[in-house]
């Protein structure tokens, strides 16, 4: 949780403007068997989106998890 909750302060420390996804190492575990990423993984708890990281490897996921505490416009 470290590496994805604190991009925020590296970006506003160094002027940096990236957002890394990061997932936690049980994570892909429990998503390649199949198990739904928002009620059993819980991926909508990250601070920076891994949606499109999870679309890129071809595990499906939609839109209906996405939680309230996101990047919006590189901004927490």
């Amino acid at each position: 949780m470290v590496l994805d909750r604190e991009q925020w302060a590296v970006n506003a420390l160094e002027g940096a403007g990236f957002w890394v996804p990061v997932l936690n190492y049980t994570e892909p575990a429990r998503l390649l068997p199949g198990w739904d990423p928002y009620q059993v993984v819980g991926v909508q708890s990250h601070l920076v989106p891994v949606e499109p990281l999870l679309a890129q490897r071809g595990i499906p996921c939609s839109e209906q998890g996405v939680g309230v505490a996101r990047v919006e416009k590189g901004r927490p």
